[in-house]
């Protein structure tokens, strides 16, 4: 898993990594909240508001991302713009 910055690649540092199976979307679960925690930890920069949010985010928006084709390279500050402004991403 990468985060895109600025156009450049760099690997998604794992914050609070409880699964045994590390990042996983597509399903709810620990694996979907180690990513949710991962990407608002970087997007944000707030451990306060990575704590306070990432539980509802993997539950809204990561357990939704497609689980076979999904690019792992994406932009984390986009993903997780809404949050950071208080408001819940939903996944039509």
């Amino acid at each position: 898993m990468v985060a895109v910055v600025d156009g450049e690649e760099r690997p998604l540092r794992a914050i609070g990594a409880s699964s045994a199976v590390g990042f996983v979307w597509g399903r709810p679960g620990e694996g979907a909240r180690d990513l949710a925690r991962s990407v608002l930890a970087d997007a944000t920069g707030s451990p306060v508001l990575t704590e306070r949010v990432h539980r509802e985010f993997a539950w809204d928006v990561i357990a939704h991302l497609p689980g076979d084709g999904f690019r792992s390279a994406w932009r984390s500050d986009v993903v997780a713009a809404p949050v950071a402004r208080g408001v819940r991403p939903y996944l039509t």
